[in-house]
């Protein structure tokens, strides 16, 4: 009889510690369906805010490329507008522009076709700048791709320095 007595009370023991880690993983997990429905009603308040955000900050998206779609010449007599333009601003800032298609490399960008153009002169840092800053005040959409700029300061042989030592490449954005 004792050894029942013992065996039930181990049993009911085990039950009882049994009974207790159920209990609170019963209660752990209940306690994280409240965290995640609570995270549900707030991701469902999040959902709308940013398709809304998103609408906005899209809304003018629209409007922009339109207008960068104005700012491309889609005539030939634009084309010839843009380089007299070009040439215009080497006269007016006294600089001997050498202004060329770059053939070969007119392609479709994501924005549309390109037409890339290389233009070289002889001038300073400042000729480049104010050149630069004529260049980008023009109503064309355009891209400097590169600009390669050689010292005349630290030229080796003074014979070299009439030469053109600024090379940029742009990229006008066409229709």
């Amino acid at each position: 009889m004792k050894r029942l007595f013992r065996f039930c009370l181990v049993l009911m023991g085990l039950f009882l510690v049994i009974n207790v880690i159920i209990g609170y993983s019963a209660n752990q997990i209940h306690n994280e369906v409240k965290e995640v429905e609570h995270f549900l009603e707030l991701a469902e308040d999040v959902r709308p805010n940013f398709e809304e955000s998103l609408n906005l900050y899209t809304a003018g998206a629209e409007e922009s490329i339109q207008y960068v779609k104005t700012l491309r010449p889609d005539s030939e007599n634009e084309y010839i507008q843009f380089i007299s333009t070009v040439e215009a601003i080497g006269e007016q800032l006294s600089l001997h522009l050498d202004l060329e298609s770059v053939e070969g490399s007119n392609k479709t960008s994501p924005l549309g076709n390109v037409i890339h153009y290389g233009i070289q002169f002889y001038g300073g840092q400042e000729d480049l700048n104010r050149f630069l800053e004529t260049l980008e005040a023009l109503p064309y959409f355009i891209r400097v791709d590169e600009v390669h700029y050689d010292s005349f300061e630290l030229a080796d042989d003074p014979s070299d320095v009439p030469t053109p030592n600024i090379d940029l490449l742009i990229t006008l954005y066409v229709q």
